[in-house]
């Protein structure tokens, strides 16, 4: 085999292994719908009816809304707060890269919280 046809093939090789890398990537930050670099909280199961968010990753806002379903798309996990007497307090945490379809129905009214930032 030539030296041409040699490196044709490495290159083309080079080229599959690309887009199989990019084909991946493509359908892990699709989850959702939700971009890459954003927390998306969503209303009703299956990653429908967005109402929320969320691209710092360090801060927190204030949810009004039950969550049914999420994707994390930030580098940083996320921690769920409700407020109750005292203050604010830990109901869950939504870890890095995570996501859910179906939670549930877990009320996450309250804070939403990334890169350990205090709630209150």
């Amino acid at each position: 085999m030539g030296i041409h046809k040699k490196l044709g093939a490495v290159a083309a090789t080079l080229a599959l292994a690309g887009a199989g890398i990019l084909a991946t990537t493509s359908t892990a930050q699709a989850v959702g719908g939700c971009p890459s670099g954003k927390l998306c909280l969503y209303t009703s199961e299956n990653y429908s009816g967005l109402f929320f968010t969320m691209a710092s990753t360090a801060a927190c806002l204030d949810i009004k809304s039950d969550v049914n379903s999420y994707v994390n798309n930030l580098p940083v996990e996320v921690k769920m707060y409700q407020w109750g007497v005292g203050g604010y307090y830990h109901t869950a945490t939504i870890r890095a890269g995570g996501s859910s379809s179906d939670t549930g129905v877990v009320p996450f009214w309250g804070r939403a919280c990334t890169g350990g930032v205090n709630p209150n």
